[in-house]
């Protein structure tokens, strides 16, 4: 009888191991902002690992983070929302995998002048023209932002002699 008790605690534990971990990662997109406001679209995102393009199917705002991520150590990604795209890299699996096999919600926009999401440092605030960014936001925990400052254009005056 105490056999057939381990043997039956034994396979539960094989079983729960192999469901754990036939779970894969999933990320959802909370939002997308432009200058604060939100964007209503359906996300498209490319998620290039070690020069590898894979596009993730979403449901709805969510995607199922692709087993490659995993062993990545070149990724980039590029979410394209309507009219608007952000392209980030390099990005690392951290960004992707929650502490304790949680769940990612990543808040993404374009901020311009004045910054009201993003964090500009005040010396080099008039040289941005906008910030791209994504801030990760695991489930229960403090999370973190990435952004990438988009420089303005420089104009170059050209100036004529006339005699």
């Amino acid at each position: 009888m105490k056999i057939v008790r381990i043997l039956y605690c034994l396979i539960i534990i094989v079983f729960f191991t192999l469901c754990c971990k036939a779970q894969r990662a999933k990320v959802e997109i909370g939002e997308f902002l432009v200058d604060g406001r939100s964007i209503d679209c359906n996300y498209d995102l490319t998620i290039s690992v070690n020069g590898k393009k894979i596009r993730p199917r979403f449901d709805g705002s969510t995607f199922a983070v692709p087993k490659q991520v995993r062993a990545g150590r070149e990724i980039a990604i590029r979410l394209v929302c309507g009219a608007y795209t952000i392209s980030m890299r390099p990005l690392g699996q951290n960004r992707f995998f929650a502490p304790n096999n949680g769940r990612y919600i990543w808040k993404a926009g374009i901020d311009s002048y004045p910054f009201e999401e993003a964090n500009v440092p005040s010396d080099i605030e008039d040289k941005v023209a906008e910030v791209h960014y994504i801030k990760f936001d695991p489930y229960g925990y403090v999370g973190t932002q990435l952004q990438i400052f988009i420089p303005k254009k420089r104009k170059f005056a050209i100036e004529r002699n006339t005699k």
